[in-house]
């Protein structure tokens, strides 16, 4: 018996899992960028997504401002960076804020969730 890769170890394969980087064996999909409609992106790697709704919105970015002040705010630091520098900093915030207005650069999946190796 030939067993399909799962990188996760969530039990879903990594050729039909929605996060092969996370465990998420439930693979909910709450979402997308200032959407409730499902993306094909897990939530567990929803990258820009702070408060864990599965949603990319501009309560995230916000979340991403008081923390970098120090503020207490529910916080994800491996699904923080939206433009692939690999650090969590207010040009994610306003990357967020322009994604929300359908602007560009767009939230890229680049986060620490997404790219690093489980």
């Amino acid at each position: 018996m030939i067993l399909a890769p799962d990188s996760d170890g969530d039990g879903v394969a990594d050729s039909t899992d929605n996060c092969p980087t996370v465990s998420n064996a439930t693979q909910d999909d709450n979402g997308g960028v200032n959407s409730s409609l499902p993306d094909n992106i897990g939530d567990a790697c929803q990258c820009g997504d702070m408060n864990a709704d599965g949603k990319v919105t501009n309560t995230d970015a916000v979340l991403i401002q008081r923390h970098l002040l120090g503020l207490p705010s529910p916080f994800n630091e491996s699904l923080c960076d939206v433009n692939g520098d690999s650090n969590c900093s207010n040009t994610d915030a306003v990357i967020i804020k322009r994604a929300v207005l359908a602007l560009p650069p767009g939230v890229g999946q680049v986060c620490t969730a997404v790219v690093a190796v489980p």
